[in-house]
């Protein structure tokens, strides 16, 4: 292992010291012009991507400004002097232009250093140098292609003169052209404004080729691009190219060269040279550009062209630029709709169930109602009979003429107290049953209280004993009538539970526990108890425990729900060792205590 370590540390060393490879780059333009910042990018990308440590000396001539100016003789001197101390391993010249300069003093200057020059023919003389050109019959025969493919009645094709350096590209298409049934038209010896003129009236079924121009006839100076720009706009026909410099300027676009990739090309090949005596390529390639917005303006579906077609301006879908923003929207969204679905469902069972537990709720009422009725009837019958009584001894006695006031007056008491007793039950009942839903601030013990009286002489004549402890007050705001059928329910399950059992002395005991915050009655009966393993059961709706049940199982489930939902209470049940007890609990409320 320490061997190992001590050897990645002399190859880190040893690498840190690595001698680099020095380059020379002689730059036709001015590093800001199209073509220059394509060619420096490729450059900068082969560096970062290389192994090795790549120094590139650049040096611009910046022809398009100062071509008159320039003289080889002042180039050789000013590289002489300032590289006399450093000795370059290669050297690429990237234009014509630059190439013209350059190969007047190359062979004495820098006679064996390998060099590429681009696209400049006249290299036969020069030791260890090549030209990298293009295969200008390949791309010329690709892009008359693409002219025909675009427009299937084309009978037009126009090509912009280029200057001096576009001249060998012309020649080729030209004579390419002519092998066609086009009628050719040669845009030359014209100023920028008169060809501006001419391309805004050209015929129906027409091309233009452009291929570079840094002046017009009168000798006024343009970028190429800028040129493409200016003319472009004025013309009501697609201009075709084959620089991808010129893609955004107006250019449908066309098999065009690029000059990143040159670039890249021209280092790997010279690099090569270096480190292994042989040039790679003596060829650069191209590739087919198009430009969205010029083909939408010619109605040119951008589906019809090769997979490999690089093109610009084209609208990019959101969650292309956007992945992680487009993800987490889609995302919400789904959620969103997720939650509001469950939301619609959860309503819609609500709903449901809220129709369900009013049915129940209606069923429970009208089953108390029916108890009522026969406690009411019950109620009724002594006092009935001792009116009838009463009324047959007044008779009897009327027609004996044994009859005076002072009888009469008792009698009246007497059937006075049966009536108001009887009209007593009736107010009780009308309470029970009242329907209307405002809230009342009312004493549980009273309504307990109520509620017992109203059913005491039914559970007499059963022979069941209700105990009433002492019940403390408690004060709560809700629906008297609903926690008195509450009561109801829980005391009539007490009278079935004592109904079945055999003992002799049946009994309802009612008391009631107080704390600081929570309030409790407890109904008690020592009747059959409930089975542990249904006990948990008895609030669900419609379960019973007995195969006869006047609320059917509903009776429990209704005053649970009321108790919970209207007095934030809860009701437990649970078996004692003499029988059942209910607890109904009523929490975090302020106590009254009287």
């Amino acid at each position: 292992m320490k061997f190992i370590f001590i050897l990645l540390i002399f190859l880190t060393i040893l690498n840190s010291h690595e001698k680099p490879i020095n380059i020379l780059l002689f730059n036709s333009y001015d590093q800001t012009f199209p073509w220059s910042k394509q060619f420096l990018e490729g450059i900068e990308e082969f560096q970062k991507n290389s192994s090795k440590k790549i120094e590139v000396y650049i040096e611009t001539i910046d022809y398009v400004r100062l071509k008159d100016e320039i003289k080889a003789e002042d180039w050789e001197d000013h590289l002489r002097k300032k590289y006399k101390s450093l000795k370059f391993d290669g050297i690429i010249i990237d234009t014509i232009s630059a190439s013209e300069i350059f190969h007047d003093f190359s062979n004495h200057l820098y006679p064996t250093i390998p060099k590429i020059y681009i696209s400049y023919l006249n290299v036969e003389k020069e030791k260890n140098a090549i030209n990298m050109d293009s295969p200008r019959i390949e791309i010329v025969k690709q892009s008359i292609q693409l002219v025909k493919q675009n427009n299937k009645n084309l009978k037009n094709i126009y090509v912009i003169s280029p200057d001096i350096m576009g001249k060998e590209l012309e020649k080729v298409l030209l004579a390419e052209l002519k092998k066609e049934s086009f009628n050719l038209v040669l845009l030359k010896n014209s100023t920028i404004e008169e060809l501006k003129e001419e391309l805004c009236k050209l015929p129906e079924n027409s091309a233009v080729f452009y291929i570079i121009n840094f002046k017009d006839q009168l000798k006024k100076s343009f970028i190429p691009r800028d040129f493409l720009e200016e003319i472009s706009a004025c013309s009501n026909m697609p201009i075709y190219s084959f620089w991808s410099t010129y893609m955004g300027a107006g250019t449908i676009g066309g098999y065009q060269y690029n000059g990143k990739t040159i670039a890249i090309q021209s280092l790997n090949s010279l690099i090569n040279k270096i480190e292994r005596g042989e040039f790679l390529s003596t060829t650069y390639g191209h590739k087919l550009y198009l430009d969205y917005n010029v083909l939408k303006k010619f109605n040119l579906h951008e589906n019809k062209y090769p997979d490999d077609a690089i093109i610009i301006n084209k609208p990019i879908p959101v969650w292309k630029s956007y992945p992680k923003e487009t993800i987490f929207a889609l995302s919400t969204i789904i959620l969103l709709s997720l939650v509001l679905i469950l939301i619609i469902i959860l309503k819609r069972k609500k709903e449901k169930l809220l129709r369900i537990e009013e049915s129940m709720f209606i069923q429970s009422k009208q089953a108390a109602l029916g108890e009522m009725i026969n406690v009411i009837a019950h109620q009724w019958k002594q006092p009935l009979n001792n009116i009838s009584v009463m009324v047959q001894t007044i008779l009897l006695k009327h027609k004996r003429g044994k009859i005076d006031d002072f009888i009469m007056d008792n009698f009246k008491t007497d059937i006075f107290k049966q009536i108001h007793h009887m009209l007593n039950t009736i107010n009780d009942f009308k309470n029970f049953y009242n329907p209307n839903r405002q809230k009342y601030n009312f004493d549980v013990k009273e309504e307990l209280l109520k509620t017992i009286e109203l059913i005491k002489s039914y559970y007499i004549n059963e022979n069941i004993k209700i105990k009433i402890n002492n019940i403390s007050t408690f004060n709560i705001l809700g629906y008297p009538n609903e926690l008195s059928h509450c009561f109801l329910i829980i005391l009539q399950n007490a009278n079935e539970a004592l109904l079945e059992s055999t003992k002799e002395e049946k009994i309802i005991e009612i008391t009631s526990q107080l704390d600081e915050r929570n309030y409790k009655i407890i109904i008690e009966n020592n009747g059959k108890q409930i089975p542990n393993n249904i006990i948990e059961k008895i609030y669900n709706p419609y379960f019973s425990t007995k195969n006869e049940k006047n609320n059917g199982g509903i009776g429990l489930y209704i005053a649970k729900t009321i108790l919970e939902k209207h007095f934030n209470a809860s009701i437990n049940a649970s078996n004692t060792s003499n029988g059942v007890k209910f607890e109904i609990i009523f929490k975090g409320c302020e106590l009254d205590k009287k």
